[in-house]
């Protein structure tokens, strides 16, 4: 146990104290921890600062802060894609939130032939993708309208456990509205976003979100891709307000826009 960690055990041991002199110097002693501890946060974790910093630069426009991945996450939609696309040097795809990279690396594997775009907007994830030794038909950039748009449009567009934020703390918390941490117009205003860059017959690939897809506004555009089973991803979800869903809610994560 941390130094800290030791402070704050002891603190709340005391803060029912029968002295009324420790109780208050107890609250005092609280308070500054409260103050304290997101100072230490930021200067000793890098994935903590790394947000903030995140959060700070780029304000709405962060989705997901977390950059956990690993390769072939997403098997079965993967291979669901490749035998509805095929491969060819003309296909497009985009891996909208790629992290560090290995999402990229693994469409390599199902689209050897194609041209793939990675896009970011935490820069040390983009850091670290860009050393990843790749094809000169792979491309990672930043996340923003003005670096993707010239890359498509795209034939795919990959948008996987992007869409939500903090969902371990939303599901620890048990929180029943999303308005504070990530508002459903967020989530609507993104996917509007990446259907701007989709080709008509395109698909997009929506999957491990807060949301439900066929919420969105662009929903009547496009229909569930047939014959792929329901790839659970677990956890909450939450209606156009914002509030959470009670009923457990099941839905495919593969979509075909409309001609």
């Amino acid at each position: 146990m941390t130094l800290l960690a030791r402070i704050r055990s002891a603190l709340i041991a005391q803060k029912n104290s029968p002295n009324a002199i420790v109780r208050s110097g107890v609250g005092v002693l609280r308070l500054g921890w409260r103050t304290v501890r997101p100072v230490h946060a930021f200067l000793s974790d890098d994935a903590f600062r790394s947000s903030v910093l995140l959060k700070l630069r780029f304000g709405e426009a962060v989705q997901q802060t977390t950059t956990l991945t690993w390769m072939d996450r997403y098997p079965v939609l993967f291979a669901a894609c490749r035998e509805r696309l095929g491969d060819s040097e003309s296909l497009r795809l985009l891996s909208y939130g790629c992290s560090t990279g290995e999402e990229v690396l693994t469409l390599r594997r199902y689209f050897p032939r194609a041209r793939i775009t990675g896009a970011e907007i935490n820069p040390t994830s983009l850091a670290q993708a860009r050393q990843h030794r790749v094809d000169d038909r792979i491309a990672f950039v930043e996340s923003r309208s003005r670096s993707i748009e010239p890359q498509g449009p795209f034939d795919a567009i990959f948008c996987m456990a992007v869409l939500q934020r903090t969902p371990h703390m939303v599901e620890a918390k048990k929180l029943e509205s999303l308005d504070s941490v990530y508002p459903f117009e967020r989530f609507d205003q993104q996917l509007t976003q990446l259907d701007n860059v989709l080709k008509p017959g395109g698909l997009l690939i929506v999957h491990h979100t807060q949301y439900v897809f066929e919420h969105a506004t662009i929903a009547p555009r496009y229909r569930a891709l047939e014959g792929v089973p329901v790839v659970p991803d677990g956890g909450p979800r939450f209606d156009r307000r914002s509030r959470l869903i009670e009923t457990p809610v099941e839905t495919s994560s593969i979509f075909v826009k409309l001609a």
